[in-house]
């Protein structure tokens, strides 16, 4: 039985409230009590079957299902405060994506799966489905699509809303929500700040002895069961939202604050599921949250503590801009010898990372030389706050730059002026 979105408030067999939701996800819910237990287990049973996944993907995939039928529309009172973002990503193509994303199309709430989309149908298509977005194909539209990374960036939470011209003459302004569940499949990782918003499934090529059931031959035997799948979510979440919304499961202390707020929502759900489904799911988001090379943010700690080395290693009160660049090069186990996409990072980029921090290269007399130089003292700060390093030692070194005293003195004279390289 289907009924139209927009009817609310009506009474059946099934009780108001279960009406509502029925209405809003088309299906019937299941008639008997679900046990979370043994949902999980379940739709982690089938994405096992069909794909290869890391080590408790399939547990983070299962919750992140769940969480779908648990975001109400803008404007409502929700569940969660988050809604995070599902990146299923891979180093190249027949990675598994596609049948992750084919699972996702017939087991989440309100499915709507696009290989491409506009910016414009993207906010009215949230603001009028409420759908879970499945977006494919990411790395070949998305990347130079910045007003649509804001859209989804701004989505991540209930709040999260962007204006635009609208109106019978377009000329009056219009809040448009873009609160909603999505999932992106992509080549590679997506841009830092979308990113920083997503459960993360890195995704990897099955290997000769590993077999799992093709997606067409599943699908013909077991779509019967993915059907019953979906109404026992529905039943779950009917009898069990009002106290997952007030769960307050204990969140890994390893992780950052952004990664705590992907998480909370899924952890929350796995409070309700019994059995070691919590302890479980802890240790998978830890497992699937490593720091992420590729994030600027994390990139900046990284050029911290990288530079914090170097001063211990120097034992000197200063580096020119120069040195610092090739010592960061040196190590080519570090991201600084191809930051640029294969090409290593430059003394602009350093410089762009550390301004956040407030800290700029100076002009400092070197050898009679006036170069740009990185002072330790101003990096005494941001050592403490981000590295937990206490303040860093003044030194009278014999310096790896300048060991002439008459030049010290010079410097001495000489006004500090910041400015950017």
């Amino acid at each position: 039985m289907t009924h139209p979105n927009n009817i609310l408030n009506v009474n059946t067999s099934h009780g108001t409230l279960k009406m509502n939701l029925t209405n809003r996800f088309d299906i019937e819910p299941w008639a008997d009590p679900v046990s979370g237990d043994e949902l999980l287990a379940e739709i982690c049973e089938h994405l096992r079957s069909v794909v290869i996944l890391p080590p408790g993907g399939e547990l983070a995939i299962a919750l992140w299902i769940i969480h779908t039928y648990l975001l109400e529309p803008a404007n409502s009172p929700q569940t969660f405060s988050t809604s995070p973002v599902l990146s299923i990503n891979s180093p190249d193509r027949q990675c598994g994506k596609s049948t992750v994303k084919q699972i996702l199309d017939r087991l989440v709430a309100r499915p709507c799966a696009t290989d491409n989309i506009s910016t414009a149908s993207l906010y009215r298509l949230i603001e009028q489905e409420q759908p879970t977005l499945l977006i494919d194909e990411a790395d070949t539209f998305l990347m130079q699509k910045q007003e649509m990374i804001g859209i989804l960036n701004s989505g991540y939470r209930p709040d999260g809303f962007i204006i635009r011209q609208g109106g019978t003459n377009f000329t009056d302004p219009i809040k448009f929500p873009t609160w909603g569940a999505k999932a992106i499949f992509s080549i590679g990782i997506l841009p830092p700040a979308l990113y920083s918003r997503c459960i993360s499934i890195p995704m990897k090529r099955k290997r000769p002895e590993e077999k799992v059931m093709r997606f067409n031959v599943y699908l013909r035997q077991r779509q019967a069961a993915l059907i019953d799948i979906r109404r026992k979510i529905l039943r779950f979440v009917l009898d069990n939202s009002s106290a997952i919304s007030i769960c307050n499961p204990h969140l890994p202390e390893c992780l950052d604050d952004r990664q705590q707020d992907n998480w909370e929502p899924l952890l929350q759900i796995a409070s309700l599921c019994g059995g070691d489904w919590l302890q479980h799911s802890i240790q998978v988001a830890i497992d699937l949250s490593p720091p992420n090379l590729f994030d600027e943010t994390n990139l900046a700690e990284m050029l911290l503590a990288d530079i914090a080395e170097i001063f211990d290693i120097n034992d000197d009160d200063r580096v020119s801009s120069s040195t610092l660049l090739l010592m960061l090069i040196a190590d080519l186990t570090k991201p600084w010898v191809d930051y640029r996409r294969g090409r290593p990072i430059t003394q602009s980029d350093i410089a762009s990372l550390l301004r956040r921090y407030g800290i700029r290269p100076v002009d400092q007399r070197v050898s009679g030389k006036v170069l740009k130089c990185y002072l330790a003292s101003d990096f005494e700060d941001a050592f403490a706050r981000y590295l937990g390093r206490a303040a860093t030692p003044q030194h009278n070194s014999d310096g790896a730059i300048d060991t002439d005293e008459s030049t010290r003195n010079d410097n001495q004279e000489m006004p500090s002026r910041l400015s950017s390289i």
